[in-house]
């Protein structure tokens, strides 16, 4: 059995996922700039982004709806034995 993470272990991974978050958004307006100012592959790339994200939204969207229609029927979908901390 795994220990738990320390606090401060934690903390380092919420602050690393915040730096990652940051710079996919900058990342995103970065691939923006270059598709409104004409730059043809950023054009590209960015209408698939359009294209994709809406997929994935109803993807996620549908696993959601089948998690808890799971839920309702009594199924567990989250493994149980995993530590909790209190």
């Amino acid at each position: 059995m795994n220990p738990l993470p320390s606090d401060e272990e934690l903390t380092r991974r919420v602050r690393e996922s915040e730096r990652r978050e940051v710079m996919t958004y900058w990342a995103i307006v970065a691939l923006m700039g270059l598709a409104f100012a004409g730059f043809k592959p950023a054009m590209y790339l960015f209408a698939v982004m359009l294209l994709l994200v809406p997929a994935g939204l109803v993807l996620i969207v549908c696993a959601s709806a089948l998690f808890q229609s799971l839920a309702l029927m009594g199924v567990s979908v989250v493994d149980d034995a995993t530590p909790k901390r209190d």
